[in-house]
């Protein structure tokens, strides 16, 4: 089960580029043919119409654009609130979710215990996450219930936590990888680890 789910990532997301592109692809062909057809239609009328029937065309089209375009932008207008109502609240579940995990990592713990939490976490995480992310968090459950060796596991939880920040808008590029774990399961270390490849002038800003 394991190697299927990782191994179908790449090929899901190629045949997703696939289907927006095709997508894509027809959507214009048949703006171009609606357009063309439009344009021939017009004609045939404006050749036998008389001013005032030209007049109210011109109208009515006008008309019928004009709230085309209006009701298209409240569309998306909805929509973008939506979206952002979502996020707002996608963020305050992971918010909890690290609060609670990183509890564990500040107290004695075993695979079990991590697997105990994602059980208890699952059914939010299921619901609120994005594929990519769900991806992450199954490749890291999945670390845990095999036994791997712990530094395995750990890279799959920074994995994952990339993939929750991701999913929220953060990127993590240049980020080295493991440092959300290091930052999680011995702060202070990692901070002075890093405050020393910091030049002293722009700790100064």
């Amino acid at each position: 089960m394991n190697k299927t789910l990782i191994n179908r990532r790449k090929p899901a997301k190629t045949a997703w580029v696939l289907n927006k592109t095709l997508i894509v692809s027809l959507s214009s062909i048949a703006i171009v043919i609606g357009y063309s057809a439009f344009l021939d239609t017009w004609h045939n009328i404006y050749k036998t119409a008389t001013s005032l029937d030209t007049w109210l065309i011109i109208a009515v089209t006008t008309f019928v654009i004009t709230t085309g375009v209006v009701m298209t932008g409240r569309y998306f207008e909805r929509k973008l609130e939506v979206e952002a109502k979502l996020k707002i609240q996608k963020i305050d579940v992971y918010d909890d979710f690290l609060k609670d995990l990183s509890a564990i990592f500040h107290r004695d713990h075993n695979s079990a215990d991590l697997i105990d939490f994602l059980t208890l976490w699952q059914s939010k995480l299921i619901l609120w996450s994005e594929g990519e992310t769900l991806l992450a968090l199954i490749r890291w459950h999945d670390s845990l219930m095999t036994e791997q060796h712990r530094e395995h596991s750990l890279m799959m939880l920074d994995d994952f936590i990339r993939a929750l920040r991701e999913e929220i808008g953060h990127s993590s590029t240049g980020i080295e990888r493991g440092a959300f774990i290091h930052l999680m399961i011995n702060h202070g270390a990692f901070l002075q680890q890093h405050s020393r490849a910091v030049p002293a002038s722009s700790l100064q800003h």
